[in-house]
């Protein structure tokens, strides 16, 4: 083991051109598995039932500290399940049912919140809310994924690796 060692590192030593090819191989073939992973994860994604999911992204000031740079901040995603008289939310593992709801299909329908503060639903499959919370907006899975990976390669704790796992796997 030690000779095939010493053979390599002589090799690296005698053609830098080779070490730097070799090395910007290894990073494409990393990324292309990256890529792809992530392209897996949309598509198996993608069968639908009666829920509709909010994916919304808080602003935050990139200056503080806990920010690490980062501009928007990904909130736990609420997934609404849609019956034929009422629609139930669960963030987080809580639910809570609304019951004062105008249900046409799953990618159409309006609730009222229990407290009357307001309303929220889904138009054409695109999710809303009356009023709208301060600072905070509605996006599509895709970019609320690719803020919360920014999130986790680039978190100073686990580091790129172990974020890029977060990443790929979906852990929050």
């Amino acid at each position: 083991m030690g000779d095939s060692l010493r053979k390599y590192r002589s090799t690296l030593i005698k053609c830098p051109q080779a070490a730097r090819e070799a090395f910007f191989r290894s990073i494409f073939i990393l990324s292309t598995c990256v890529l792809l992973c992530i392209l897996l994860l949309i598509i198996s994604s993608c069968g639908r039932d009666n829920t509709v999911t909010e994916y919304k992204l808080k602003k935050i000031d990139p200056k503080e500290k806990a920010s690490y740079g980062h501009e928007w901040l990904p909130l736990i995603p609420a997934k609404y399940r849609v019956g034929q008289d009422s629609v139930v939310e669960e963030i987080g593992g809580e639910l809570t049912k609304y019951t004062k709801c105008k249900i046409f299909s799953v990618d159409n329908w309006e609730c009222q919140h229990n407290d009357h503060s307001g309303s929220f639903g889904c138009k054409d499959g695109q999710f809303w809310r009356k009023p709208s919370w301060v600072e905070t907006k509605i996006v599509s899975v895709w970019e609320y994924n690719i803020v919360r990976c920014k999130w986790a390669i680039y978190d100073p704790y686990d580091g790129y690796f172990w974020g890029a796992v977060r990443c790929i796997s979906g852990c929050q």
